[in-house]
């Protein structure tokens, strides 16, 4: 089982350790003196799994979201580039272009 509780390192008022506790002994005490429900328990041990972890939370491996292809052409609304892009809702060839678009509305008092 994996731990979600790290090693505890306790330190005297001077700076110098005076003791260690391991994250093993760690998630020991903390099941022993925080009583937990048997559902409560059962999560506990599911969230500490390491198939939830690889499974969940794949930020910790650094696995990256894979882009979409570009496959859908449009034409630009503001320079009439024919250009492809992921979605087919996009109307912009660029952020540029859709920043000149919201300027000149605002210029003009449209909505």
């Amino acid at each position: 089982m994996g731990s979600n509780i790290g090693a505890i390192k306790i330190y005297d008022g001077d700076g110098n350790l005076k003791d260690e506790i391991s994250a093993e002994d760690a998630t020991i005490r903390y099941q022993k003196y925080y009583e937990l429900s048997d559902n409560e328990r059962k999560k506990f041990d599911r969230l500490n799994s390491d198939d939830y972890i690889e499974t969940y939370q794949p930020w910790i491996y650094g696995k990256s979201r894979v882009m979409r292809e570009a496959k859908h052409e449009i034409v630009c609304v503001v320079c009439f580039k024919k250009v492809k892009m992921r979605s087919e809702k996009a109307i912009f060839c660029s952020r540029k272009c859709g920043y000149k678009k919201s300027n000149d509305r605002a210029r003009s008092g449209k909505k």
